[in-house]
């Protein structure tokens, strides 16, 4: 997915935002109520990501596009293995099988474009939340 908000002096603001990503806009918010017990703040690297930490320690990073979004995260060696126990659908098992280990974590992507493809992430992060958060 290509970043589209590029001017380094400007965050998007929440009409950008809703112009930018259509019907997503809808699934963007619901995503931020499901972090809303982390802190947020727009970070700018070849383009504006939200990023959503607690305690300095980043969940995911939220890259807007033209109507998607994509989301971007590492997870912990636990979380990994947490999810792997847990009944996700095919594609995403297979994604977190062959995650590439980082420095921060194994890197998780997901492109969000409608419901379904919201959903393999909300399963996700519905494990990884209270793990982050304990």
């Amino acid at each position: 997915m290509e970043k589209i908000f590029l001017d380094q002096t400007q965050s998007p603001d929440t009409a950008a935002l809703q112009a930018a990503l259509g019907d997503c806009y809808r699934l963007y918010e619901e995503l931020l109520e499901m972090t809303n017990r982390f802190d947020g703040k727009w970070t700018f690297y070849k383009g504006w990501s939200y990023k959503v930490f607690h305690e300095s320690k980043a969940l995911c990073y939220i890259a807007p596009g033209n109507e998607c979004f994509e989301v971007n995260m590492a997870i912990r060696e636990d979380e990994k293995a947490a999810l792997l126990k847990d009944d996700l659908s095919d594609d995403v098992e297979e994604m977190v099988k062959h995650a590439e280990k980082a420095a921060e974590g194994y890197a998780l992507k997901f492109l969000v474009r409608n419901k379904m493809s919201f959903n393999r992430l909300k399963r996700v992060l519905a494990l990884i939340i209270p793990r982050r958060l304990a």
